[in-house]
């Protein structure tokens, strides 16, 4: 485990403004190592988030969204078969039904029968029902052809996407997007659901001024109440946390932990016994996320959105378990291709892998090759694509990348130097989908790691394959406390960017016990006596079978789990190497 991980500690004083508020000294510490230097960066009030009007094109699509309320026109949310996609697609159904919009339906793409977002098939369904208006969440800024075929039927088109667009858009009514060049939405790290939620703030506004609501007896709906949809959307996208996405989080985990969310979440909560009094981002990272995901990964995320949206306990339980099944079946799924994947890497040449793993299997499941990509990336430290077989001639990837290596940047420069080589792609900074001709695998391949090759030069970056994970230092023994772990937890939200705080020390291993094979249950004890319980899940099970010391260093996360029963307070190892 010690091969490709470096730790760090962060190492700056508690900042002195800080000591003028009332908070825990290990926060005041955590805050100050992630940059924290005022009471407005903690202060994470849904007043304060960014105001709609900065989005470029909204009221445009506000005004065509109103002339389809007053007409009765057919509307259709086309989501995506993610956890983003799907919280978009939930929210946006919700709020128009609450606004008095009648004639609205939504489809969510199947993975293998539609594959990404707005297709061909999809459009020639929304023809089929005489929809008129399509309304994208979290995808369409890729879709050309199909946005042209809607035009072409009279389908007027309205884009919300927070992918990045290329150079040339889409021939939509009106795009709603972060990343657009002239968009003045400071916020350029918002998940597709936090752009929906804004479109349906904007839309509820602009009603409420019109006095629609009064004139047709509708009691005004509040929109903040779909925040607990917008912090699961965000938390599964891994979006960047800045200032406007911790608020969102916060609000929306604030709802959750009040019950006054969707019916399915509290059902799927309580059904897998998460305290949700202590919920964070952590148990729905690491819980809620990948159930949801699962429906959409192995079969039809329709499960899923019938999860958000139904109003009755039985159904809601039900779904609950149908997904919690589908996730043991996709932990299993996942497993068996990663091992795959390592030995089609112990075959291949060094030169193959210098800069990075481009890996292909014709026996690979595609709704399972984000999650390989990801956990391969993370165990070597270089960006990953992992292919699979979408028909005889055709392969599809995913891929994810390290920090400081833009994946998207160099497919796109692949593009464009080569530009009959990628079939279609999309994606973000880190993450990737995209397709090929599986006769040009291999030339591809090259071209993949000649280019990580050049950006990483180009970029003065050390490729010494070191993933760094950093420290908040070493907690005393009186230190591991559940009011500690609720400080934590009510002090994030925690994520990509403002990082979960993680914690380094030295102990004896007591006892060690394997569950469904990638989970391991440990016992420590501090080097001043304080016996601690542990778990690590997706476990290099070599490393902890053929340990020769007892002695470890251990990168943790403190936690608080009823999730297996404990309920008390255990770390969440992120690493560990022995001590001789």
């Amino acid at each position: 485990m010690k091969d490709f991980i470096k730790l760090n500690r962060r190492s700056k004083e508690i900042n002195n403004n800080l000591n003028n508020f009332n908070i825990p000294e290990i926060i005041k510490k955590i805050y100050s190592n992630r940059g924290i230097t005022s009471i407005n960066d903690i202060n994470l009030n849904i007043d304060n988030i960014f105001n709609y009007k900065l989005f470029k094109n909204i009221n445009k699509a506000i005004n065509i969204l109103i002339n389809f309320l007053f007409n009765n026109e057919k509307i259709v949310i086309v989501g995506d078969f993610d956890t983003d996609g799907v919280t978009s697609t939930a929210l946006c159904f919700i709020a128009l039904k609450k606004m008095g919009f009648n004639n609205v339906d939504f489809i969510i793409p199947n993975r293998f029968k539609d594959g990404h977002g707005l297709s061909i098939n999809i459009i020639e369904k929304i023809i089929s029902i005489n929809g008129k208006l399509i309304l994208t969440v979290d995808n369409g800024i890729s879709s050309f052809d199909e946005i042209n075929l809607a035009k072409k039927n009279n389908i007027l088109t309205i884009i919300t996407d927070h992918h990045i667009p290329k150079k040339i858009l889409p021939k939509a009514n009106v795009i709603i997007n972060p990343n657009l060049n002239d968009c003045k939405f400071p916020s350029k790290y918002i998940s597709g659901v936090g752009i929906s939620y804004y479109l349906m703030k904007a839309l509820n506004n602009k009603l409420i001024n019109l006095n629609w609501f009064k004139n047709n007896s509708i009691s005004i709906p509040n929109i903040n109440n779909l925040l607990d949809l917008v912090a699961i959307g965000t938390i599964a996208d891994m979006s960047y946390l800045d200032t406007n996405n911790r608020i969102l989080i916060k609000e929306g985990i604030n709802i959750i932990k009040s019950k006054n969310c969707r019916l399915g979440i509290i059902t799927l909560i309580e059904y897998l016994n998460i305290d949700i009094e202590n919920l964070s981002t952590l148990d729905i990272n690491f819980y809620i996320v990948p159930r949801i995901n699962s429906a959409g990964r192995l079969k039809d995320m329709s499960i899923s959105i019938k999860l958000l949206l139904t109003e009755d306990k039985h159904e809601a339980l039900y779904i609950s378990k149908e997904l919690n099944i589908l996730n043991s079946i996709r932990k299993k799924i996942s497993k068996d291709m990663e091992l795959k994947c390592l030995n089609i890497l112990d075959n291949l040449y060094e030169s193959d892998k210098k800069y990075s793993l481009i890996i292909y299997n014709l026996d690979f499941h595609n709704g399972i090759l984000g999650i390989v990509s990801s956990r391969l990336k993370d165990k070597f430290n270089k960006p990953t694509i992992v292919f699979s077989k979408l028909n005889n001639d055709i392969l599809i990837g995913s891929g994810r990348s390290i920090e400081n290596i833009n994946i998207y940047e160099i497919i796109n420069s692949i593009n464009n130097l080569y530009p009959d080589l990628i079939l279609k792609f999309g994606g973000h900074n880190f993450a990737i989908g995209l397709s090929l001709n599986i006769k040009n695998f291999e030339y591809f391949k090259n071209i993949f790691n000649i280019q990580i090759s050049n950006y990483i030069n180009k970029n003065n970056l050390d490729n010494n394959n070191y993933k760094i994970i950093w420290s908040d230092g070493e907690l005393l023994d009186s230190e591991f406390t559940l009011s500690n772990v609720k400080h934590i937890n009510n002090n994030g939200p925690w994520g990509n960017g403002f990082p979960y705080p993680i914690f380094d020390g030295k102990f004896y291993l007591i006892h060690k016990e394997f569950f469904n094979k990638n989970i391991l249950k440990i016992i420590v004890k501090t080097f001043n006596g304080l016996i601690i319980n542990g778990i690590l899940f997706n476990v290099d099970i070599d490393f902890w079978n053929n340990l020769k010391s007892n002695k470890l260093v251990l990168a943790y996360k403190l936690y608080y789990s009823k999730y297996f029963n404990d309920n008390k307070i255990q770390i969440l190892v992120e690493y560990a190497y022995e001590l001789f």
